[in-house]
């Protein structure tokens, strides 16, 4: 739950509460069996699904900030090709007195849990052994295109 942990990690580094202020946890989550083919020995063996959710108390300045900083980080590094179809973040406000409000926030997330084929490694997937770890991509250095290229 790789996600949790950044967003986690950026919140508490834009100190927009003392860290005993910010709870965190994680819901509603499931476990999407996948099998997938990726690369080089590499498949996805699942995909997890989850709500990351953030809970600020007695926050003393615009309730708009902390959406903005979950908006922008969302934005930036939440979404990818495997959580394309996954709700909004939610968020609930409530007045705590005049001048503070508790903000809590429900991001869903979805990542690939990635295994590598690894004759040692402790799982077995489909009849081969693997690890738990990220899989290797080989990026091409260059490319050829051998053809004609017709112009109409």
């Amino acid at each position: 739950m790789q996600k949790f942990k950044a967003l986690l990690n950026y919140l508490h580094q834009a100190n927009l509460v003392a860290s005993e202020k910010l709870n965190h946890f994680i819901t509603e989550c499931q476990l999407q069996l996948s099998g997938k083919q990726v690369s080089n020995g590499s498949i996805v063996a699942a995909y997890i699904s989850y709500e990351a959710n953030f809970e600020f108390e007695s926050y003393g300045g615009d309730a708009n900030t902390i959406l903005a900083h979950v908006a922008s980080w969302v934005y930036e590094n939440g979404q990818t090709d495997d959580s394309e179809a996954l709700p909004p973040p939610r968020f609930d406000i409530e007045q705590v007195d005049a001048h503070q409000v508790d903000v809590l926030i429900e991001v869903p997330f979805c990542e690939a849990l990635h295994l590598q084929r690894d004759d040692n490694g402790p799982y077995l997937f489909d009849g081969q052994r693997y690890s738990l770890q990220p899989p290797t991509i080989d990026v091409a250095e260059s490319a050829e295109v051998d053809g004609e290229v017709c112009h109409e």
